[in-house]
């Protein structure tokens, strides 16, 4: 580790925070040029390497494991039927994910946490790195159980001291109307930390910014996360690409719904942002162009691009799973869209699980890029929306190829799935 790593890591570590980039790139300049225009990007990413460190917003972090002293939390618990279903033996809590974090927030390292009861019962548990799960005692377990035949419907988790990891908990009601404020002030802060993303965020940052914003400090803890931002139907997409926030998204969800009884009607819909669009009617489709075309995929961000060749007989679905390999993104296991006008986006192909809605019949490579279509718009991922600026090259009038292929690559490619350790993220964006 770099010598300017290491004190960093040595000065973040022995208090909460918050921290300020500006003031430590001042504070630490003999370890670094303090006028480079580029430390404060350096040492922005040497924080969010230090594991347990979030941050709270542009240039502002705090050190969890101590600044979560006095968080709390409220974990929903299995009625006895429920755990019964689930094969729980031992004990009926739901351990969400945003527990997992509070309890540690490190999560490379495995953590041992003491939970204390208002009876002066304690209880040691075992917190896997990762997210992989808790382990408790049977004791914890049939201490559980007990508030549950009391009447609780959740187990409150307050941080007594984040250094040593001790934990005060009791049985209470998971009251939503009592917990109203605090359940707002956690949704405007996972707004306000999705908002600027829009691609998302894994879901274990969210859940550490939002322990960083505050929320969880509050005189009554919020309701689980899940209920505030996703029951009811809200603003927030959740896909194994992580949380981000599409305002608007459930309206066109509800009208993609409504339009699948319109099967056959020349009109559909199509959605940009996260917004439905007025239904327009549907064009003919082009000329199909006979042979086969060499295509240029880019990344909105980042440097990367591949060129692939493709026959014009290929279906759009094949296309899509063409520029994914190319680029070696292998989990294809999510919507997507083509917009054959890159600035309008009047019109958009999907899938199968769109098509009807969109009323788009099955297009082909040829149909879409017709004789004089030049560029198109791919969006994988509806909510991560990964978006590729594709580019015509050349069109090879009745040459056949047997299957894509890659003719060129510029770049690398990055990661479908980044972690918030690799640093190719922050060197795109600057």
């Amino acid at each position: 580790m770099p010598e300017y790593k290491a004190v960093l890591s040595s000065v973040v570590t022995t208090g909460p925070g918050p921290y300020s980039v500006q003031a430590l790139t001042t504070a630490l300049g003999g370890y670094w040029n303090a006028s480079d225009p580029k430390t404060p990007t350096r040492v922005r990413q040497a924080l969010e390497n230090i594991p347990g460190c979030a941050r709270v917003e542009a240039g502002i972090y705090v050190y969890l494991p101590l600044y979560r002293t006095e968080a709390s939390m409220m974990q929903p618990v299995w009625t006895q039927e429920q755990a019964q279903k689930q094969q729980m033996v031992h004990s009926q809590l739901i351990w969400l994910p945003e527990l997992q974090v509070l309890l540690n927030p490190h999560r490379t390292d495995m953590a041992t946490c003491t939970f204390e009861t208002e009876s002066g019962l304690t209880f040691k548990a075992i917190i896997e790195p990762r997210g992989r799960g808790i382990d408790t005692p049977i004791a914890f377990g049939e201490w559980v159980q007990q508030e549950i035949d009391r009447g609780a419907s959740a187990i409150e988790f307050l941080c007594l001291d984040g250094k040593r990891g001790r934990f005060r908990i009791k049985g209470t009601e998971l009251d939503r109307d009592r917990r109203q404020a605090s359940d707002r002030a956690l949704r405007d802060a996972a707004v306000t930390i999705l908002q600027p993303v829009r691609r998302g965020l894994f879901l274990f940052e969210v859940v550490s910014r939002l322990l960083a914003s505050g929320v969880y400090h509050r005189e009554v803890a919020p309701s689980p996360m899940a209920l505030v931002l996703f029951a009811p139907e809200e603003d927030f997409v959740a896909q194994s690409s992580g949380i981000s926030y599409r305002p608007g998204l459930h309206e066109f969800r509800a009208r993609l719904a409504e339009n699948e009884q319109r099967i056959g009607e020349a009109q559909f819909e199509v959605w940009s942002g996260g917004f439905a669009l007025p239904r327009q009617p549907i064009p003919k489709a082009p000329a199909q162009f006979d042979g086969s075309v060499q295509i240029t995929a880019s990344l909105r961000y980042g440097r990367s691009s591949r060129t692939i060749q493709i026959d014009c007989r290929e279906s759009l679905n094949q296309l899509h799973q063409a520029i994914l390999a190319a680029f070696e993104w292998f989990d294809d296991e999510h919507l997507w869209l083509i917009y054959p006008d890159p600035v309008r986006r009047t019109l958009a192909f999907g899938p199968e699980e769109l098509e009807e809605a969109f009323a788009a019949a099955p297009v082909t490579v040829g149909e879409l890029v017709g004789d004089s279509l030049e560029e198109f718009v791919y969006i994988f991922d509806l909510g991560a929306e990964h978006e590729f600026r594709c580019r015509v090259t050349a069109r090879i009038a009745g040459v056949r190829t047997a299957r894509p292929t890659v003719v060129s690559k510029r770049g690398n490619a990055p990661p479908q799935y980044p972690s918030v350790e690799e640093d190719w993220l922050d060197d795109d964006f600057d």
